[in-house]
Formats: C-alpha cells, sequence, structure tokens
C-alpha cells in the first residue's frame, strides 16, 4: 500500500460530535500508514494528536486574521507538509478548505452529516469542482444530497461512522439506584430537548424512579440549567459540560436522540457500541439504524406520550433495555466498526 497525506480539517480538535467521529478514523489511518494530519481552530484535544506524531495546522477564527499574510503563511506552511488529499468533516470550515485546496492543487473530500436544504448557504459550496466526492453517512442522507441539494449521484457516496468497537467499554460501574437516561443537547438549540424535559417532567410527577445526564457545549450550558431550574427538574437532571462523549455513555442506561430530522449523530453509534438502548424520533437516517423493538425503540416526532411510555417502559423493565442494547452493539458491530 502507498502511503498517502491526509489532511483533516474540522472545526475544533475538542469534544464536539463532529471530532469524536473524525478522530478515531484519523487515528486508524495513520495506523494504516498514511500521514496524517488536522486544520482546525485549536481545542482541548489538540494535544492528542500531536502526541501520536500528526501535524496540526491551527487556522485562526475570523477575516482579520487573513490580514498580514496570515492566509500566506498557512498555505506556504500547509504547501511544505504536501498533502494528497483534505478531508472536511465540518461544512462551516469548507471554504476555508477550498481556499487551501486551490494552490495546493489537491482534491477536497466534504462530509455532509445534516439533511439540510438545498438552497441553504452552507451547502452551496458542495457544488465546487473541487470537491471529488461528498460522503454521507447513510443511504437517507445520500438520496437527500441528491434528491434536495442537488449533487451529482457519482460524486455521493456513504462513509458510515466509525468507532472502535475493542475501545468501547459496554459494562461500567455505576452507582446503585433508578436507571440514568442520556442524551446530548444539539450545539445551539438546547430548546430541541423540549419533549424529553417534559417526558421526564411527567415520569416525575408520577413517581418514576430515574436520573438523566444530559451533555452539552460550555456556551449551551447557562442556557440548558435555566430550562432545568424552570421545569423543576434540577434535582433529576445533571449537566455535563465539554466532557467527552464516552464519559456521557459511560453514566447511563439508555440514550435518547431527539433529532427531528433523523441525523445520525455519532453519539447514537457511540452509545449503540456501549450497549445502551436507544430511544429515538422515527425520521431520517436514524431509521436505517435504529429498529423499533430489534435493537432499540422509535418514537414520532413531537409525540410526547409516546416518548414518555418509551422511557416508562425501559426504566421499568431493565432485562429489556439491556436486551435492545446488546443488539444494538451486534449492529454497530457488524456495520460501524473500524477494525
Amino acid at each position: 500500500m502507498i502511503g498517502l497525506r491526509l489532511l483533516h480539517v474540522l472545526a475544533g480538535c475538542d469534544h464536539s460530535l463532529t471530532a469524536t467521529g473524525a478522530l478515531p478514523l484519523m487515528h486508524r489511518l495513520r495506523r494504516s500508514g498514511h500521514e496524517v494530519g488536522a486544520l482546525c481552530h485549536g481545542g482541548a484535544r489538540v494535544g492528542e494528536l500531536a502526541g501520536e506524531g500528526m501535524s496540526v495546522f491551527h487556522a485562526r477564527r475570523g477575516r482579520f486574521p487573513w490580514w498580514f499574510s496570515r492566509r500566506r503563511d498557512l498555505l506556504e506552511r500547509l504547501a511544505r507538509w504536501n498533502p494528497d488529499l483534505l478531508h472536511v468533516h465540518d461544512l462551516e470550515m469548507l471554504p476555508l478548505a477550498l481556499t487551501m485546496a486551490r494552490p495546493l492543487g489537491v482534491p477536497v473530500i466534504a462530509a455532509c452529516h445534516e439533511l439540510v436544504h438545498g438552497d441553504d448557504d452552507t451547502t452551496r459550496p458542495l457544488h465546487d469542482p473541487r470537491i471529488a466526492w461528498v460522503v454521507v453517512p447513510s443511504e437517507v442522507h445520500r438520496a437527500h444530497a441528491i434528491s434536495r441539494i442537488g449533487l451529482e449521484r457519482d460524486r455521493v457516496t456513504v462513509l458510515p461512522y466509525g468507532v472502535d468497537l475493542e475501545a468501547v467499554t459496554t459494562n461500567v460501574a455505576r452507582s446503585p439506584g433508578p436507571l440514568t437516561v442520556g442524551a446530548v443537547a444539539p450545539e445551539g438549540e438546547v430548546g430541541a430537548l423540549a419533549p424529553l424535559f417534559t417526558a421526564l417532567t411527567e415520569l416525575q410527577r408520577d413517581a418514576v424512579p430515574l436520573r438523566a445526564v444530559i451533555a452539552a457545549t460550555l456556551a449551551d450550558g447557562d442556557k440548558l440549567r435555566a430550562l432545568l431550574v424552570a421545569g423543576g427538574l434540577t434535582d433529576v437532571v445533571e449537566i455535563l459540560v465539554d466532557q467527552p462523549l464516552r464519559t456521557l455513555v459511560h453514566r447511563i442506561d439508555l440514550f435518547i436522540h431527539g433529532d427531528r430530522q433523523g441525523d445520525v449523530a455519532q453519539a447514537v453509534v457511540e452509545a449503540m457500541a456501549a450497549a445502551r438502548p436507544i430511544v429515538a424520533i422515527a425520521a431520517g437516517g436514524i431509521t436505517d439504524l435504529v429498529h423499533d423493538g430489534a435493537n432499540g425503540l422509535l418514537v414520532g416526532a413531537d409525540d410526547v406520550p409516546a416518548l414518555t411510555d418509551a422511557l416508562r417502559s425501559l426504566l421499568a423493565d431493565p432485562t429489556r433495555a439491556r436486551t435492545l442494547g446488546r443488539a444494538g452493539r451486534q449492529t454497530v458491530a457488524e456495520r460501524f466498526d473500524l477494525d
């Protein structure tokens, strides 16, 4: 095999879902004999990459840093590293990557993990001829990219989320007591958790024993706390701010994915890999992964009674929850294991 120099472009090397999905792929590629680098705005996990011998290039945020020769300096450093390919994991970084790709003379792979609209500002760069492939996480996303965004069929391919299954612990010791529900607050959209909070309030009113842990970014932490105070859930729900996804997964017994568009978030795959049963909205790409009653439970969008009943059933029947969780791990082993 001929090793390549692969530059991965992402907003931050941090604990975001994008980085959580990208970094295992980067580690795997390096172990396979490729040279791997990252172009990002920084982040708490930059040291992790540098410690494994990966090159890290920092891009400043905003337009002003491009003045005073910042852009030229970055281009010169990238040219010396001499990448063969740019792999963009965040659409917000795609314009920057395209700007770099032209003088470097290299193709671009762009990841599109969301079911975005064709007239969205973030999707217009996907039509750029410098993009060799657009990679999506499921066949549902591929159909959407072709029909709604208008991308050419042969430029869109499925690259499922990957998990190092051997590194994921399924049975992590947790404190005794009621089962713990987990979720990830969508960045900048903590209001999307309203149906879950309503369901938790209903279960609390019915004296159903439970705990919950919500992972959130630092920017969303205060907003999330305000929602918990308003809903009277501060004694039930704990917030994890800027923590690794696996910290959340190790703390919970079941995972709630409330994306109305059905985006197949890395969090779902990580939770399934750890044998945590999933309760998700039956929409979009999630139905390609979670099958109702087989490896998780599906509910309708904004169907709070159905969400409440799904949670109630699993909280009352830990044996069933474990059975669904084991089936979910098997799904990941068959379709998403990096090995």
